[in-house]
């Protein structure tokens, strides 16, 4: 893998709070999780369950399980977001 120049956090949670504008890899748990992230290009991956997924700035990519395994709450916040539903 080569060196981007950024640093790549990958964080598998059921609540959190990122803090910083680095990028990050979030996976939720199957519980029902609040993910909030600052700047930073993240992929946020909220798993089963009904989530709350608030992606800050940045270019996010952000993944949703579709009606069927819970009911997503996504904000893009600013930048050029994808939101993936069905792909959990």
């Amino acid at each position: 893998m080569r060196n981007l120049g950024f640093h790549l956090a990958e964080l598998n949670v059921g609540r959190l709070l990122a803090t910083t504008d680095d990028n990050h890899l979030v996976n939720g748990l199957g519980g029902n999780d609040s993910l909030t992230t600052l700047g930073g290009f993240d992929t946020i991956n909220g798993g089963l369950g009904n989530d709350t997924i608030d992606a800050g700035g940045g270019d996010d990519t952000i993944l949703v399980s579709g009606p069927w395994a819970g009911f997503d709450s996504v904000t893009g916040g600013a930048g050029f977001d994808r939101i993936l539903a069905g792909v959990a």
